[in-house]
């Protein structure tokens, strides 16, 4: 026979369970401190009302789900950075214009406000940098549209930074970890890539993405990720022989034409070692359809 302290001794043992499931598949990743009193606090609400508690909780699940779907979304290129087909596009004559009709006060302001929404499709170093000189038009709108342009790519980045560093903290594996603070790096890159910092600045976040760059070197010594972004620096900082090398062994270790060929390229002109330059324009002649690199390489193959 069932009796009431066996009931109740039951009651709690299941809403201990169903707390702790909840709190270990729901709550857990939401919160990185205080364990302890949120796992209290789910109990409780599981003890007050397990009906209600159930309902509730698969609500979070929901959330969470459309939350993970987002950030797939927006950061799945972190995993796929260099597995798009290698396809170029010919350039064609006129493309040049694009970069002046903002520019020009005679061109309808219509016309110019929609070539911004456009520059700020295709997102480029050399799209960016337009958005930038256009925070000194006379006109309000174009100004206050170039702002928005600007401000949301660099929220865009922060919320990339911010969101690797709190998966950083919450991981425990040291490969995990690693991964974690190279897609960091990657995501302080980006404020380099489209210059949108100055000067100062700029040593600042070089001196991050070094640092967070070589704790992942010490547990992924031969990832082509990390490799190329010390090559892509190391040319940035002028230092072209180090560039060289990285982006080799990048190259050796499985990173793709795309993400080598051309800052070697860059690397051997900046040296003027033109005969390197030349052998790998024989060996990698695809690119005579690079948008930036085409009519170069078209005269460095035989």
């Amino acid at each position: 026979m069932i009796t009431f302290d066996n009931y109740i001794l039951f009651y709690i043992v299941f809403c201990f369970i169903l707390a702790l499931t909840f709190f270990i598949f729901l709550i857990k990743d939401l919160y990185k401190k205080s364990y302890i009193f949120i796992f209290l606090l789910v109990f409780l609400l599981t003890v007050l009302n397990p009906v209600f508690s159930s309902i509730f909780f698969i609500f979070i699940l929901k959330q969470k789900n459309k939350t993970i779907s987002k950030e797939k979304v927006l950061f799945e290129e972190e995993d796929n950075i260099w597995a798009k087909p290698f396809n170029f596009g010919m350039r064609r004559l006129g493309e040049a214009s694009v970069s002046l009709l903002p520019e020009k006060e005679n061109v309808p302001l219509e016309i110019r406000l929609e070539l911004i929404n456009l520059l700020n499709q295709y997102k480029s170093p050399w799209s960016i940098r337009i958005v930038e000189n256009l925070l000194k038009d006379k006109e309000d709108e174009v100004r206050l549209l170039a702002y928005s342009v600007l401000d949301k790519l660099e929220t865009r980045i922060s919320k990339k930074v911010e969101y690797f560093l709190d998966k950083y903290h919450g991981a425990k594996e040291k490969k995990e970890k690693a991964i974690l603070v190279r897609n960091i790096a990657y995501a302080f890159w980006d404020f380099l890539y489209y210059n949108l910092v100055d000067t100062e600045m700029e040593k600042v976040i070089l001196k991050k993405i070094e640092f967070f760059l070589e704790e992942a070197k010490k547990v992924l010594p031969k990832d082509p990720y990390v490799l190329v972004l010390l090559g892509r620096m190391a040319l940035r900082q002028g230092k072209q022989q180090e560039a060289i090398f990285w982006l080799s062994r990048a190259k050796e270790y499985g990173a793709s034409n795309y993400s080598t060929i051309p800052y070697l390229a860059e690397a051997f002109f900046a040296l003027r070692d033109f005969t390197s330059l030349k052998k790998i324009a024989n060996e990698f002649k695809e690119f005579v359809e690079h948008p930036k690199l085409g009519l170069i390489w078209r005269m460095l193959v035989k």
